[in-house]
């Protein structure tokens, strides 16, 4: 049935470059286990009736400093583009609320707040999809991002195309 999902992030710097690692490790680990191919192809059979594998939700996660958000009037959006059947989904995450935090609360918090953003917007949008089933993703979708949570999915390290942009 082929990919439907594509996620990246952003990362202001901490000003620390161990915080700076921790959170790259999270992030990558999180994105990472998104963008995995032979999960969205096996969600892919539940949730879509085309064989068509182009990206039809892309996720570009934010996390930046209060300062910056509060200086730029940054703001989470969301927009669903018709001509492409594409949602885009592009939450700000305030970087200094996890700032304090371990890697595995951070791991946590970070997808625990992604997964209520996502069922947000989705739900929101789920009447323009054409071919995708917004209540036959959810399920796998909290069951993914609990994996997550939980540390339970093999990830080596980095992954370069992780955070090439849309497309």
């Amino acid at each position: 049935m082929g990919v439907f999902l594509f996620s990246t992030y952003e990362l202001d710097s901490t000003g620390s470059g161990k915080h700076d690692k921790i959170f790259r490790k999270v992030l990558d680990y999180i994105i990472y286990s998104l963008n995995d191919a032979e999960w969205q192809e096996q969600v892919s059979k539940k949730v879509r009736t085309s064989s068509d594998s182009h990206r039809i939700i892309k996720i570009y996660l934010r996390l930046y400093n209060k300062l910056r958000v509060e200086q730029n009037v940054l703001k989470s959006y969301s927009k669903f583009v018709t001509k492409d059947e594409c949602l885009i989904v592009d939450p700000i995450f305030l970087l200094d609320k996890y700032i304090n935090l371990g890697e595995e609360i951070i791991r946590k918090e970070i997808s625990t707040n992604l997964l209520s953003y996502l069922e947000e917007i989705l739900f929101k949008y789920k009447d323009r999809f054409k071919d995708f089933d917004v209540s036959n993703f959810i399920d796998p979708l909290r069951y993914r991002m609990e994996e997550i949570k939980s540390n339970r999915l093999s990830y080596t390290g980095s992954n370069e195309l992780l955070n090439d942009d849309f497309d």
